[in-house]
């Protein structure tokens, strides 16, 4: 049979081979869109505003002051939500270790204090105690967006001989080994719970739980002030100089005429 002539065997479907169109559709792209308000696209919103800018779109001043606040309000939503994700996975990857290290300063502590009450004047005895006690506050204000260290060692070690890794001399506690962030918990403690839920709840390493929101916004106001200050102080001495400069010439001027008019007198006066 000519090629030409040739239709296919009928389907019991009812179409005919060689037609895929019926059980193979043909693909036309993603249709999926992001819905506003969710994170797909606030990010998709985002990158649709950057790419406007790097394509250099001429737009009015207002348009553009508009989309820059939105670019703004819509990366501070962005890491706002990828934050309380990230603190979530955090918080149940750590939950049990920090339950089990908090049981375990609890219990030490009891024993300590326990002991305190029989030895009052025992430094050993105090300094244990007070140790344990920054442990239980260690395990409860360790920072959720950053990776928990442990404070003992593994199940079936010695204590006394086996030291977990991150640990460093506490310094002005003899023998004692701690994280790094134990003597931050231990300063935070001093100035109060505030402190302690700021290291707890902080979003960066680099934020000091120690100082309080806004100390640091207020001293640099204080010091553009003092600047300004300054700088208005100079200028003004410079105006002043400039000033005295000014009158300092036209007192110079003025003897200098003083001095030429005393000379054409005299000289009148040789004359006659």
């Amino acid at each position: 049979m000519p090629r030409s002539e040739y239709r296919g065997r009928p389907r019991p479907d009812g179409n005919v081979d060689g037609d895929d169109t019926a059980t193979h559709p043909v693909w036309k792209g993603k249709t999926h869109k992001a819905k506003d308000g969710t994170l797909n696209g606030m990010k998709k919103r985002t990158r649709t505003i950057e790419r406007q800018f790097k394509r250099g779109i001429d737009m009015p001043a207002t348009v553009r002051n508009e989309l820059e606040r939105e670019l703004r309000s819509l990366k501070a939503s962005i890491g706002a939500i990828e934050n309380r994700r990230n603190r979530g996975h955090m918080i149940k990857k750590y939950h049990m270790v920090r339950f089990f290290e908090r049981q375990k300063a609890s219990r030490k502590l009891k024993k300590a204090q326990k002991a305190l009450i029989d030895s009052p004047d025992d430094k050993k005895i105090k300094q244990d105690a007070y140790v344990y006690e920054i442990d239980h506050d260690y395990t409860h204000y360790y920072p959720f967006l950053e990776r928990y260290i442990s404070l003992y060692a593994n199940k079936g070690e010695e204590e006394s001989n086996a030291v977990p890794p991150g640990h460093v001399p506490v310094p002005g506690l003899k023998g004692v080994q701690r994280p790094p962030i134990w003597s931050v918990v231990a300063e935070a403690k001093k100035l109060g719970l505030p402190a302690l839920e700021r290291l707890r709840d902080r979003l960066s390493s680099d934020v000091d739980p120690l100082q309080e929101p806004g100390h640091e916004a207020t001293e640099d106001k204080e010091e553009k002030k003092q600047a300004k200050l300054k700088g208005k102080k100079g200028k003004e001495k410079k105006n002043d100089k400039s000033k005295g400069e000014r009158k300092g010439e036209k007192t110079a001027a003025a003897a200098a005429a003083d001095s030429s008019d005393s000379g054409d007198d005299s000289d009148g006066g040789f004359f006659e």
